[in-house]
């Protein structure tokens, strides 16, 4: 499998950050979904691919679980170890404040993806906003389906793997450190790091090792064992593997700062959602980012110069992605086909057509959610349409000043723009 080894500047050291360019061989996608024959016990800890146990903020395992798993990734692609902030994550990530404590992945997600993180640890990037840009641009995740073979794979091939559960550690086994739950609420979060299918428990035969990160007296030295029989592991699961080198001429252009929050669709196979942007300086636009809500999703960007809000008509098209076929749920980089070549104020309108295989499409939208998510709508920006085939000039307008409350939404698509 190519390669492409690209500098990273940490610690005033030079490293090396392998990553993959999306679409030019093959991906995370199709090598976790062939199949290869796995071992029976198969340990991270064994071949070194993992990062210290840590010791999670109050209430910060969602936050731990996701540094923990990304650094496993990291390790295995480059055989380099680094410790990026838990702590920074966990203070800045945007949402309802009561949600610190009560994090997931799509909360980390849209922190990693707006280009507010990862960083490299220190005493005042765990405590302080950051204005700088993060360390490294990470520009893929994957929500992983209750699939334990997809899960074997993932940890086997790649790295750690961020899962929910039901966790209550006074009910851990103090012999075996193994833990299970019968109820399938969740209230914690770990990374997977490996499997053992001869381990015997109580429960059955099978277990999952997981990283939890509660300190090293936790369990069998931050530690412990889920039985396949768990009622709540394998429900949320969630990685993300695809990084690089933050380019330093980039910018992230945006409305939607927390992401995913919530879902709209028209009760059909396909929609299609509008986003204007401004371009921010002199340079080119290569790369649009959005959500997929469903596996098997097929997504398109279309690049247009105008669009006449008064008729709903759109211009002429400047640019265009190949179609996308996600194989699973996530968010994910859709490169033009030719960067499209911007001056500085002008304003060009970015389309994502969504097509689902066989279920309602649903457009990721970041809505508020009482509790967790008070987004800052914004207006005149986003419209969506049922299918722009049938009906080419019926874009809604979404957002702060839509007449519809159901629309009272931001679109959840980014522009990549690199200044010259």
């Amino acid at each position: 499998m190519k390669m492409i080894v690209r500098k990273l500047m940490l610690f005033g050291l030079i490293q090396f950050c392998t990553f993959q360019i999306f679409g030019q061989y093959p991906s995370f996608d199709s090598l976790v979904s062939t199949y290869s024959d796995l071992p029976v016990r198969f340990d991270l800890r064994d071949s070194k691919r993992i990062s210290p146990v840590r010791v999670q903020a109050p209430g910060g395992c969602w936050a731990a679980a996701a540094m923990s798993s990304f650094e496993s990734f990291i390790q295995t692609a480059t055989g380099n170890s680094f410790t990026f902030s838990d702590k920074n994550l966990y203070h800045f990530h945007g949402y309802d404040s009561t949600r610190t404590t009560y994090g997931n992945h799509m909360m980390a997600t849209a922190y990693f993806v707006r280009g507010d993180g990862p960083f490299v640890s220190t005493t005042e990037v765990d405590t302080l906003r950051q204005s700088n840009p993060p360390d490294l641009l990470i520009n893929g995740a994957r929500f992983l389906p209750n699939n334990p073979r997809i899960i074997k794979n993932t940890i086997y091939q790649f790295g750690g793997v961020n899962t929910m559960l039901r966790f209550r550690p006074e009910t851990m086994d103090s012999l075996s450190f193994v833990h299970y739950s019968n109820a399938e609420k969740i209230n914690h979060v770990v990374n997977l790091v490996g499997w053992d299918d001869e381990f015997v428990t109580n429960t059955g035969q099978g277990v999952w090792i997981a990283q939890n990160s509660l300190g090293l007296k936790s369990g069998d030295a931050g530690y412990f064992y889920i039985p396949y029989q768990d009622k709540s592991v394998l429900q949320y699961n969630a990685v993300w593997p695809e990084w690089c080198e933050y380019p330093e001429s980039m910018k992230i252009i945006y409305y939607d700062t927390l992401g995913q929050t919530s879902t709209y669709g028209f009760e059909d196979t396909v929609c299609y959602a509008l986003v204007e942007f401004t371009a921010p300086g002199e340079g080119m636009l290569k790369t649009i980012g959005t959500w997929c809500t469903m596996e098997n999703s097929i997504i398109q960007a279309t690049i247009y110069k105008s669009f006449d809000k008064e008729h709903k008509q759109l211009g002429v098209v400047i640019g265009q992605s190949e179609n996308e076929t996600c194989r699973f749920e996530g968010y994910y980089h859709l490169e033009l086909v030719k960067p499209v070549k911007f001056t500085k104020g002008e304003l060009f309108y970015v389309k994502v057509k969504y097509s689902t295989p066989t279920d309602t499409c649903r457009i990721p939208v970041e809505r508020y959610v009482k509790q967790y998510a008070y987004p800052d709508l914004v207006s005149d920006k986003c419209w969506i349409n049922p299918d722009e085939n049938r009906w080419p000039e019926t874009w809604y307008l979404c957002g702060k000043s839509t007449d519809y409350p159901a629309l009272q939404f931001d679109l959840c698509i980014k522009a990549y723009f690199y200044n010259e």
